[in-house]
């Protein structure tokens, strides 16, 4: 179960900011949102690098679901 909201997360990542006590799901999605935007930040298009994000989300989603985060 995730301690931090969605958006919580993506505004760490997008400053490169670890929470503390992530449970190994919501650092996985952190480091990808943090990819994702270092996308961006390299020049890539909003669109490849948004689409890199919601495969990230997705992922997170379907692993919360699923109760198997950090496996």
């Amino acid at each position: 179960m995730s301690k931090y909201t969605l958006e919580g997360i993506r505004i760490a990542a997008y400053n490169w900011v670890e929470l503390p006590d992530m449970t190994p799901n919501e650092r996985s999605l952190w480091q990808g949102l943090g990819y994702a935007y270092e996308c961006f930040r390299a020049g890539y298009g909003k669109k490849t690098c948004g689409e890199l994000a919601d495969l990230y989300i997705r992922l997170f989603w379907k692993e919360e679901e699923h109760g198997r985060a950090g496996t």
